[in-house]
């Protein structure tokens, strides 16, 4: 089945279609993700579309989750969370301003203390080599950017930190932390990657899991 085209690609054009190959019984018998659903999310400023598995439906802003994202030359898949507006940002939505239940707050943590680093680095680390990364794009800005490492332990956990510290707090931030996955080769394959896709997804829970943790107060939507 054809998913991916080079028209829209980077937009998430592939969005529809792949979510239906997430979810049973297309590929798989049982959810990807048990409790979790995916659905299909588009960004009203951008109109960037993608993949995100949520239990429940509506604005998801506050809480990282695994997902899928793509920019002009990758398709990215595992544990996204946004990094919000400041409160004293003029004429901000309520709901993209960030509050303390922001998972954003847990996954600063995981990336700037050592005891935490360690069980991130494990999880993603158990990912193919190959694809492994982490991306870090700015999808509001007047000239969207992004940038993106790949994982080979700790030191890029705080390489990200660095460079997240030098964008101004009054821009949104997305990251990525997973698997990557080069648009030729999307073209390519086409739904031969799901599985691989699957594989960075489970991993993305993981990963939550882990943010939920290092969450101080614990997480609530506040």
């Amino acid at each position: 089945m054809k998913i991916f085209s080079d028209q829209g690609f980077a937009k998430g054009a592939w969005a529809g279609a792949l979510r239906k190959k997430l979810q049973p019984p297309s590929i798989v018998a049982s959810p990807v993700i048990p409790g979790w659903k995916p659905e299909f999310r588009i960004w009203r400023g951008t109109f960037q579309k993608w993949i995100q598995f949520q239990p429940q439906k509506g604005a998801f802003f506050w809480s990282g989750k695994p997902a899928v994202l793509s920019s002009p030359t990758a398709l990215y898949a595992g544990y996204y969370v946004e990094r919000g507006y400041p409160p004293d940002r003029p004429k901000t939505e309520a709901s993209q301003t960030m509050r303390p239940g922001w998972h954003w707050y847990g996954f600063y943590r995981v990336l700037s203390e050592k005891p935490l680093q360690g069980g991130f680095s494990a999880v993603l680390g158990s990912l193919t080599d190959t694809r492994r990364c982490i991306w870090v794009s700015q999808p509001t800005s007047k000239e969207p950017t992004g940038s993106e490492k790949d994982f080979s332990g700790q030191v890029v956990l705080a390489s990200i930190k660095e460079h997240i510290d030098q964008i101004s707090p009054d821009e949104w931030i997305d990251v990525v932390v997973g698997a990557r996955y080069l648009k030729d080769e999307c073209l390519s394959v086409q739904d031969q990657i799901v599985p691989e896709i699957m594989t960075a997804l489970k991993k993305g829970a993981e990963l939550y899991e882990l943010v939920l943790a290092a969450l101080s107060p614990p997480a609530t939507q506040i």
